[in-house]
This record gives structure tokens, sequence and C-alpha cells, in this order.
């Protein structure tokens, strides 16, 4: 008989009624074995959450009920050489796959370290986290070896991996990178501050609002820049090697860099 492990609490609520692991996590904290893994709760704007998974992907969508609802799905390997770390902190929650020799604290909105210490993990399991989002919420996803996708979302998503695509729509999206992968970046609405899209092998895509007031900085080492909007491009003689490009849009004043080493860079604006 297939058993579902859920959580369904407030942030303002008791200690989570996850199963532990036998050392005591810290208050707040709670340690669950990967299969199965469940958790709901009501997490509202202005807050945050974090998704963490070293190996599998991570894919989100909006939340058609208010709540955040994350299930962990083991997709390759022994998931008992992991566990699943949620932390409830007041300004939203962290949801982490870690390895079992690996602290919990490890795991916190601010962000996720390793205290493996370099310790053999060969043969890691691969742990897909599938997550709905409220509306306002933001969200922080990274990864080391899996792609990250994020539809829909109605605030903030900053998304990180080393090994796979990222695919994001979102509000704004001051973040979304990869070392080898393709990055794809839909504003809903204009970016303010720094917006950093980058990949070292493959595509980077920006599709931004109409009306967009930013200043613009795109790059390829091996590939071609393509816009829909003047922009001068420094280039070497005959179209091959480097290409460098900037532009202003409107006023200007957010900035967004586009970045790749062996792929193109492409931006559109809607209208």
């Amino acid at each position: 008989m297939r058993i579902i492990l859920a959580v369904a609490v407030a942030l303002a609520a008791c200690p989570l009624a996850v199963s532990a692991a036998a050392a005591s996590p810290p208050p707040g904290v709670a340690v669950s074995e990967v299969a199965p893994f469940h958790y709901a709760g009501a997490v509202s704007a202005p807050r945050s959450v974090r998704l963490a998974t070293s190996n599998g992907d991570i894919t989100a969508t909006a939340s058609t009920d208010g709540k955040l609802d994350v299930r962990a799905v083991v997709t390759d390997g022994d998931p008992s050489r992991v566990r699943v770390i949620t932390r409830e902190e007041a300004g939203g929650v962290a949801i982490c796959v870690l390895f079992a020799d690996e602290s919990p604290d490890g795991c916190r909105l601010s962000g996720v370290s390793s205290s493996s210490g370099g310790r053999n993990h060969a043969n890691e399991p691969s742990i897909t986290l599938v997550a709905r989002i409220p509306a306002g919420v933001s969200l922080a996803a990274s990864a080391m070896n899996g792609a990250i996708h994020a539809h829909g979302m109605t605030a903030e998503v900053r998304a990180t991996t080393l090994n796979g695509d990222v695919d994001v729509s979102a509000a704004t999206v001051p973040e979304a990178t990869t070392l080898n992968g393709n990055v794809t970046a839909s504003f809903a609405s204009a970016p303010r501050g720094k917006v950093e899209l980058s990949t070292n092998n493959g595509n980077v895509k920006a599709n931004l609002p109409s009306g967009v007031d930013a200043d613009i900085d795109a790059e390829t080492s091996n590939g071609e820049i393509m816009v829909t909007f003047p922009m001068a491009i420094d280039a070497v003689p005959g179209g091959f090697g480097p290409k460098s490009g900037h532009a202003r849009l409107g006023k200007g004043g957010a900035r967004i860099d586009a970045h790749t080493t062996n792929g193109n860079v492409e931006i559109k604006t809607a209208g």
C-alpha cells in the first residue's frame, strides 16, 4: 500500500508534523524520507519559497488553492541516500534535498550550503521536486544536475543550475543561469534592478513586455545576437568570433545582462 506523507500547516502553526530522522532537528525544521514526501502549507505574499535538489529537476507551476504544495519524486537511484529538509522561517519555507550525512542547517531560506566535505557521493539518486507556488510568493530554485521549469509565477523567480535548461515565466526574473543548457526568461512586468541571464553552452532568450525601460548588454563568443529593437553590435570582420551589443530601451534603468559563450542571444519585446 502506498503511503502519502502530508504536512498541512501554516507558517505560524506548531512545529512540522513530518516524520523526522533519529537525530532531533533544530526547531522549525523537519527531516523526512524522500519516498514519499508531500508538503502542503499556507504561504502568502510577500513571503518566499526556496527549492533545492542536487540531482534532479525542479518544476513549479501556479497554485490554484493559495497553498504551497511540494512533492519529491524519485526518478533514479537509491532514495535512502538522501533526505528532504523542510525549514519554516518568518519569511517563508525552504525545502531542500540533501545527503543523509549533511546537516539540516545547510537548508535555509537565504541559501543552501553543503557540509558533506567532498565525501564520495557516487551513484547519487535523482530526486525531482514538483511544486505549486501561491500567487505573490517569490521563488528561488537551485540544482546541480537538472533542469528548472517555472511557469506562470506571479512574483519574482531566481533559478540557477549547473547542468540543465532553465525556462522561467514570471512577473520578473532577476536571475536565470546555467553552465550547460539553454536559458529562457519571460517577463510579465518590467524588471527592476539588475537581471542576469547566462550560460556557457547554450542559447539565451529573453521575452520582455512592451514599453520596458532598461539598459541591455548582450554578448556571445560563438553565436549570434538577435533583437527586435535597434542595437549596435560589435563584431570582428566576417561575422565570426565574439559579438557584443548595448541598447537602451525607453528611459533605461534596469540593467539586463544576457551572456553566453557558445550559443545565441535572442531578446524580444512585445508589441
